[in-house]
């Protein structure tokens, strides 16, 4: 029986460890990803915003996307999560998709954020810097509202 009982607290005790080292991988992945990307920074004093804001940024969305016939003949819905730079002069690049729902719906997303206007860059410290954003596209077909 103590056999067991240490074993169970071997097993018990790797587990914690395990999670204690995930957890402080996890919490410290915002600093990393500034660290993996020099000059790109993750956070910033003042965040970059759209052209009216972040409410200007859905309805400009909802204006101009343009529903691919794919993703309405599927029945596809879902939201698209992409990330991108706000350079120091405000131009928005390097758009990528870190989570797609397929049906041309992720290229659309990339389609919309590329024809954005200028944003109001990031600043640190007073100055503007270049700033990576992660937005969250969502397509919903009429008939599901």
């Amino acid at each position: 029986m103590l056999i067991k009982n240490k074993i169970k607290t071997s097993y018990l005790a790797s587990f914690i460890l395990s999670v204690s080292f995930l957890l402080a991988f996890l919490l410290d992945a915002k600093a990393q990803s500034s660290a993996m990307e020099p000059g790109v920074m993750t956070e910033v004093d003042e965040n970059p915003l759209p052209p009216g804001g972040m409410e200007g940024m859905y309805e400009y969305f909802s204006k101009n996307m343009k529903y691919p016939e794919l993703a309405k003949e599927k029945g596809i819905e879902g939201t698209v999560v992409a990330t991108f730079l706000v350079q120091k002069d405000g131009s928005l690049t390097d758009v990528e998709i870190l989570r797609g729902i397929g049906g041309y719906c992720d290229e659309e997303a990339i389609r919309l954020i590329k024809s954005m206007e200028k944003w109001q860059p990031g600043k640190l410290k007073g100055e503007a810097v270049v700033t990576r954003m992660r937005i969250p596209v969502r397509f919903m077909l009429e008939n599901s509202r």
